[in-house]
């Protein structure tokens, strides 16, 4: 029976975080919305079982610096494919709401329109927060790279990542190195392609989601420790 209303739960849970997406999705608005970018927000999470601490750094994207940091930590769910969210959602929003200054763009680990729903992560939290978000991941949930166009810019491939004939996203490689690039709300597809490019590092990481899943792993660590847990040197095993 226990289990039985475990799976009914979480059943329903997928299914109104589905029609959530959905119902989402016709909020995004794919336009350029801030055209003077100061500060940009990187946000991740680490995670070890069911504890997970999220990090949000501010950085000035004239000079690349980080000037602000803010966390959260608490019981997350485990992960269902597709429903990224829900696992992750609440833990991101609330080491953004850390942030005394305001970003103007934000730019999270997860996908963007590249979704079989068309609203990932980084869209839900760009509605949620009224700022303009982009999606950089090592992988898409959905599209199609369409191989047999490519931009080239030095040793830099791009490629378009189309969905139902749509574009929604890029894959731009360098060697055995890649990453995902979709907008997320508030921003164009050039935009976000744009901005991402400015912002990566040798290994193709934007340097705020860099630093904030360095710092979020940092700060799991800590707080593992504090609780414990860490006592038996479980702590090299967080992701």
């Amino acid at each position: 029976m226990v289990i039985k209303m475990r799976f009914l739960h979480n059943h329903w849970a997928r299914y109104s975080l589905h029609m959530k997406q959905i119902y989402l999705s016709k909020k995004i608005r794919l336009e350029d919305v801030k055209t003077d970018i100061k500060y940009i927000a990187g946000l991740d999470a680490s995670y070890f079982r069911d504890i997970g601490a999220s990090c949000a750094v501010l950085f000035n994207f004239k000079y690349l610096k980080p000037i602000e940091v803010a966390y959260a930590t608490a019981r997350v769910k485990r992960y269902i494919p597709g429903y990224f969210s829900l696992r992750e959602y609440g833990l991101l929003l609330e080491a953004f709401k850390g942030l005394f200054t305001k970003p103007d763009l934000i730019i999270v680990n997860a996908c963007g329109i590249n979704h079989p729903r068309k609203c990932g992560l980084a869209s839900q939290i760009g509605i949620s927060t009224n700022t303009p978000a982009i999606g950089v991941t090592k992988s898409s949930l959905a599209g199609t790279v369409d191989k047999l166009h490519v931009i080239r810019r030095g040793e830099l491939k791009i490629y378009t990542i189309k969905l139902k004939k749509a574009i929604v996203g890029f894959m731009i490689t360098r060697g055995n190195e890649r990453i995902i690039v979709s907008p997320g709300h508030l921003v164009t597809l050039d935009t976000a392609l744009k901005i991402t490019l400015e912002l990566i590092d040798k290994r193709l990481t934007p340097k705020p989601l860099s630093l904030a899943h360095k710092l979020s792993k940092i700060r799991l660590e800590e707080d593992l420790r504090n609780l414990g847990i860490c006592e038996q040197g479980n702590c090299n095993k967080t992701n």
